[in-house]
C-alpha cells in the first residue's frame, strides 16, 4: 500500500492517502473484527467495494496507534464513530485511493476522481451561489467539498444543492456554508489535487 500523502495538519490531526495495490487476504490477517465489522464487511458483494472498505479499516487502526480491538458503530446519521477510543475520524475512497482523517476534534473529508460524469449529475449539487457552474475541476472540487460539509455537519435531512453553498475558491482553499432552519456555519474546506483526483477535508 504505497503512501500518497501522509501530515500533520496539527498535533493531535493526521491525513493520509494511500493507493490500494494489496489483496483482500492482506487485510484479513491484520483485522480483528467486531460483529459490527462482521456484518458491513458481508454486505459488501463487489470485491473492489470490499478492498476498499478493508483498506480504510486497516489505515484507520495504523493511524490511530492502538493495539487493542478498535470498535466503530454508526450514529442516527449513518457516520461511523469509535466506541472504545476518543478518536474522530473520516473515511473517504475512490477507485484505488483511500483517505482518513484522524483527529481530537471534529474531522470531514472526501476524494472524488475528476471525471466527466459528474457535469452530467450537477443539477444535483450545484446552486447558484457555488462559484463554479461548468468548469469540470471546479464542479468536480465543489462535489467533494459539499460531500467533506455533509459529513462534518452530521445532521439529518440535508441537502447538497439547497443547504450548502462552496462561494469562493482560493489557493488550497474553498469558502462554504452550511444553512438551514436551525444553524449557520461558515466553514473552510481545505482542498488538494494529485493526478486525476481531487480531496476536501475539514478540520
Amino acid at each position: 500500500m504505497p503512501l500518497i500523502s501522509n501530515f500533520s495538519l496539527d498535533e493531535h490531526t493526521k491525513l493520509c492517502v494511500w493507493k490500494i495495490e494489496e489483496d483482500i487476504d492482506f487485510f484479513l490477517q491484520d483485522l480483528d473484527f467486531t460483529s459490527f465489522d462482521n456484518n458491513e464487511f458481508h454486505i459488501i458483494k463487489n470485491e473492489k467495494k470490499r478492498l476498499q472498505w478493508l483498506a480504510s479499516r486497516y489505515l484507520l487502526k495504523k493511524m490511530s496507534a492502538q493495539k487493542s480491538q478498535l470498535i466503530l458503530k454508526k450514529n442516527a446519521n449513518g457516520k461511523p464513530y469509535l466506541d472504545n477510543f476518543p478518536l474522530n475520524f473520516s473515511i473517504s475512497h475512490s477507485f484505488e485511493y483511500v483517505a482518513v482523517i484522524v483527529s481530537d476534534k471534529n474531522v470531514a473529508l472526501d476524494i472524488e476522481k475528476v471525471n466527466e460524469k459528474v457535469l452530467r449529475v450537477k443539477e444535483k449539487f450545484i446552486n447558484e451561489e457555488d462559484f463554479s457552474k461548468n468548469d469540470l475541476f471546479d464542479v468536480s472540487l465543489i462535489w467533494s467539498a459539499k460531500e467533506s460539509i455533509y459529513k462534518y455537519v452530521d445532521q439529518p435531512n440535508l441537502s447538497l444543492k439547497q443547504n450548502f453553498k462552496v462561494y469562493q475558491k482560493e489557493a488550497k482553499l474553498l469558502k462554504a456554508t452550511a444553512v438551514n432552519n436551525d444553524f449557520r456555519l461558515w466553514i473552510n474546506v481545505r482542498w488538494l489535487q494529485f493526478e486525476d483526483f481531487v480531496l476536501t477535508y475539514i478540520w
